[in-house]
């Protein structure tokens, strides 16, 4: 059988991969030079940094222990899981950008470099989470639409190798299968994914700066809010209706974080 992905999907792919690689390295840009000499690269490296060991090396391995100690009596449970993974996000990531302001940009700490600490945060999650898989998903495509795939199946069939082509044809099937309107939704969602990561980022930032931790737990809990709607809804609605509550959820978050920006002296 002769596998091919539709060129709309391909489009799509691209265009998600575009904006989760693209995106924060233009935000970077624009910011630099938007604010020059006030803004250091450094604050950006420092959330490269914590996003890595809080919420790819710490809150991984939190997941591992629980998973393994709770097994199906949580992952069987949506509100439990969803409330945990929320929760878990926001705990790791707010402590994380608490302790790299505090401890890692104390020279530097302005609301303008919070910013820039919540691109790179931000930036890092996207580019590792998505982008890189959008990467593979397009190579992959191009691929299959080369006939790469079918030649493999082919010549695995003639060699006898004992591998299931059945379960490479299901894994792959998405690709061809699914709507392109399901690979841009990932891309619309990394663009509020990156968005809330730069305001929750400015939160902290009041925290350490001024003390209002307040602030801090409001980060968290929101956090935890956002990330647990997303996957209750995401099992009983569509996901273009989710997009748009997802819309919604951090455009009101950045309202609100615009105005303490805006006041702040």
């Amino acid at each position: 059988m002769d596998y091919q992905v539709p060129m709309t999907n391909i489009i799509a792919i691209v265009f998600t991969m575009v904006v989760s690689i693209g995106m924060p390295l233009i935000a970077c840009f624009l910011l630099k030079r938007r604010f020059k000499t006030e803004v250091s690269l450094i604050s950006a490296l420092v959330g490269v940094t914590i996003f890595m060991f809080f919420a790819m090396t710490l809150e991984q391995l939190l997941h591992s222990v629980v998973l393994n100690a709770a097994g199906e009596a949580l992952q069987n449970n949506v509100w439990l899981y969803a409330i945990y993974g929320g929760l878990a996000a926001g705990l790791f990531e707010e402590t994380g950008r608490y302790v790299g302001m505090k401890f890692l940009m104390k020279r530097n700490l302005t609301k303008e470099n919070s910013l820039m600490y919540g691109i790179g945060h931000g930036g890092a999650e996207s580019i590792m989470l998505v982008g890189m898989s959008y990467v593979s998903n397009l190579m992959i495509a191009m691929t299959i639409n080369g006939g790469g795939l079918s030649e493999l199946l082919s010549s695995m069939e003639t060699t006898g190798e004992a591998v299931d082509t059945d379960a490479i044809i299901e894994g792959l099937s998405p690709l061809w299968e699914l709507g392109s309107g399901q690979f841009y939704m990932a891309g619309i969602e990394r663009i509020c994914a990156f968005a809330l990561q730069i305001a929750l980022s400015y939160l902290v930032y009041l925290a350490v700066r001024y003390g209002k931790n307040q602030n801090y737990v409001l980060a968290i809990l929101l956090h935890a809010v956002v990330n647990a709607v997303t996957v209750l809804l995401a099992q009983v609605l569509p996901i273009y209706v989710v997009m748009v509550v997802l819309i919604a959820m951090v455009a009101a978050i950045g309202v609100y974080v615009r105005r303490l920006y805006r006041e702040e002296t």
